[in-house]
């Protein structure tokens, strides 16, 4: 006999998403960094 245990219900701690402008602020320094790389390489 078997029992399953589910750690979700027990340990999970909800943390909340971080505000939109905060990853759009991440992803066009991120794009910068891209665009950045690929000057570099095509010349």
């Amino acid at each position: 006999m078997g029992y399953e245990i589910n750690f979700n219900r027990y340990f999970y701690r909800y943390t909340p998403p971080r505000p939109l402008e905060e990853i759009e602020a991440d992803i066009r320094a991120i794009e910068t960094q891209i665009m950045a790389l690929l000057r570099e390489v095509a010349g």
